[in-house]
């Protein structure tokens, strides 16, 4: 059976969170992907409070997003946060533009760098990816 899943950061202007999950609860949803936005923040009761309003809503944080660098220098918060909220996927999933390779030999810089970075999470059996955007598929010198 296939289940429906909702990114949550397409909500990010229709605050509150709480409420959000009601519709998508009630709307027939089953799953969700996380932000940074919505965790990052947030200590291990608050960790706690949002899992708890997702069950109570029928909903399960299946993946989220973090910064890549929020995930070379918070491997263990990183790992808390998906532990706590249920997540089986993590991913790494933009880059500003001032931090974006100028060139192929920086984007390969920057898979090595993601290749690096997912280490800690595949060994505690994580899923580790990268959401790509319009910006990767501009031609390279």
């Amino acid at each position: 059976m296939t289940k429906l899943g909702f990114q949550i950061y397409s909500a990010r202007n229709f605050q509150p969170y709480s409420d959000v999950f009601v519709k998508l609860g009630k709307a027939g949803y089953a799953e969700v992907e996380g932000f940074g936005g919505i965790y990052a923040d947030l200590d291990e009761a608050g960790l706690k409070s949002l899992r708890a309003e997702l069950d109570k809503n029928g909903l399960v944080m299946a993946s989220g997003h973090f910064s890549p660098d929020f995930l070379d220098g918070e491997v263990q918060k990183s790992l808390t946060i998906a532990k706590t909220l249920g997540m089986d996927s993590i991913y790494a999933p933009h880059l500003a533009a001032d931090q974006r390779p100028k060139d192929a030999a920086g984007w390969l810089a920057f898979g090595k760098r993601l290749q690096e970075m997912s280490k800690p999470y595949k060994d505690a059996g994580f899923e580790f990816g990268w959401h790509n955007h319009d910006f990767e598929f501009v031609k390279q010198a």
